[in-house]
């Protein structure tokens, strides 16, 4: 299970991320990103690849692309605000 925070201040935002194996309640990896809000997409972009990695995940060479893809400007708002309420309602 994925849980984690999402905190604003400015133009600043600070995620943490943390996964958990809910057959054990084993902590596999936990991380705590604080960057510049415009920079979110490289952060969602970070978790995705950092929980793929934990759970060894093998993506195709096109699911690598689109995660490392900057969404356009059209997109960002609503992908932000879906990035933050999946995170926000592990808790």
């Amino acid at each position: 299970m994925l849980e984690g925070t999402v905190q604003r201040s400015g133009n600043r935002v600070r995620i943490n991320a943390h996964l958990v194996d809910t057959r054990n309640d084993a902590d596999l990896w936990a991380q705590t990103y604080d960057r510049d809000l415009e920079d979110v997409f490289a952060i969602q972009s970070d978790i995705a690849k950092a929980i793929a990695d934990q759970l060894r995940a093998k993506f195709s060479p096109a699911e690598k692309n689109a995660i490392e893809q900057r969404p356009t400007a059209r997109f960002a708002r609503p992908m932000i605000f879906t990035f933050a309420l999946r995170l926000s309602m592990c808790w």
